[in-house]
């Protein structure tokens, strides 16, 4: 449907919207801007009421606008929380690998579900922890959730804490965070099952009329989080709208 310029619907802004709610990696292959991972939350019908997770690589020439996204059970996104909690209580350099399968790819129904994307949760050997959204033949970007240059947490003496401690709270909390805002979505946003998927007793399958929205952002650049370095085994999940099949780079 057109809209004269200026009439379009505006897509309802989210907490998840706000720039310190995303993780920001360091350029590759030619980028000149900062690589952004964005948390959403799916009102489209018939996969409403998910997490999304959307990686702009901000690398020219890439496919798919360089946009790889995965949309995710709500479950799994709580998940993330509980691996990376595991992680922070063991020694030296972590990662699991959790592969996105769908049954629905560049625009025809598979036979059987193919990998979309990978997810990946590790933990560097100095405590950073950082999560990757990979999918075949595309740039793999590392996340780390870790506090930027305008923040240092000092002690007594003077000295920063950048030690695995420092970084440890800062992941929880930040998982945390993320987390809280999605306990409020699952109440504020829900879209109630109907059997055409038109969203039952919200009136309809998206907010504001917008028509079939994700609340994912895009790749804003300011903020940030992190000193980036170049950078394994669990369930499966649901892929969104990436142009790969079969097995990634990464496992």
């Amino acid at each position: 449907m057109a809209f004269p310029q200026g009439n379009a619907p505006q897509r309802k802004q989210l907490p998840l919207d706000d720039q310190r709610m995303k993780l920001y990696g360091t350029p590759v292959q030619g980028a000149t801007k900062r690589p952004v991972l964005t948390f959403g939350y799916v009102t489209r019908k018939f996969v409403a009421n998910m997490a999304s997770i959307t990686v702009k690589t901000q690398v020219p020439d890439d496919k798919n606008n360089g946009l790889i996204k995965a949309e995710i059970p709500m479950a799994l996104m709580y998940s993330i929380r509980e691996t990376i909690n595991d992680m922070l209580t063991l020694q030296g350099a972590q990662e699991k690998i959790r592969g996105l399968y769908t049954d629905f790819l560049m625009g025809k129904k598979m036979d059987a579900p193919v990998k979309a994307v990978s997810l990946i949760i590790g933990k560097e050997e100095d405590g950073r922890v950082y999560l990757a959204l990979v999918s075949r033949n595309r740039p793999s970007i590392k996340f780390h959730i870790a506090p930027d240059d305008f923040f240092r947490e000092v002690m007594k003496d003077g000295q920063e804490m950048n030690t695995a401690e420092y970084y440890s709270q800062y992941a929880r909390g930040f998982m945390n965070m993320i987390l809280g805002v999605y306990d409020n979505l699952t109440q504020s946003e829900f879209i109630g099952w109907s059997p055409n998927g038109d969203g039952g007793n919200a009136g309809g399958g998206n907010q504001n009329g917008g028509g079939n929205n994700n609340y994912s952002g895009g790749g804003g650049q300011s903020g940030g989080n992190n000193n980036s370095n170049g950078g394994g085994q669990s369930g499966g999940g649901w892929g969104g709208g990436n142009d790969s099949g079969g097995d990634d780079l990464w496992v």
